[in-house]
């Protein structure tokens, strides 16, 4: 059986205001808008990106606002993207920094607290390892 992510979704309260941000702050393609439900899909190059309004009167869903989504975003270049949102005033709680591991990683931080990573993406043209 194989297995493809199809979409990831960020929880938020001020429906409004997120897709501002995920639509012209990040500047991701609107795929679909759903005002009465308070849902929104934004396309990337992999899997699709959801907004999903949680109800202020729901309380037990509250605790899917404002905190780390698990969402990483690819992008080529990192200190390129981290310049051009930062001018669009998307605030980063970590700038773009080497991991222990390895690779470069910057934390976003949506409107409502919830963090996504942008990593930099491992260039195209190395030469394929033998056997690879």
């Amino acid at each position: 059986m194989e297995f493809r992510l199809d979409y990831a979704t960020v929880y938020v309260r001020d429906f409004e205001r997120a897709m501002e941000f995920y639509d012209v702050a990040l500047g991701l393609p609107l795929r679909s808008r759903d005002d009465v439900r308070g849902r929104g899909t934004f396309a990337t190059l992999g899997a699709q990106l959801v907004v999903t309004r949680v109800p202020a009167e729901t309380p037990a869903d509250a605790r899917l606002v404002g905190r780390a989504t698990g969402v990483g975003l690819q992008v080529p270049d990192l200190d390129a993207a981290h310049e051009a949102l930062r001018e669009r005033g998307v605030h980063f709680a970590m700038p773009p920094t080497e991991q222990p591991e390895g690779g470069r990683i910057a934390v976003v931080e949506d409107p409502e607290g919830n963090t996504l990573v942008l990593d930099e993406a491992e260039p195209t043209d190395a030469p394929t390892p033998p056997g690879g």
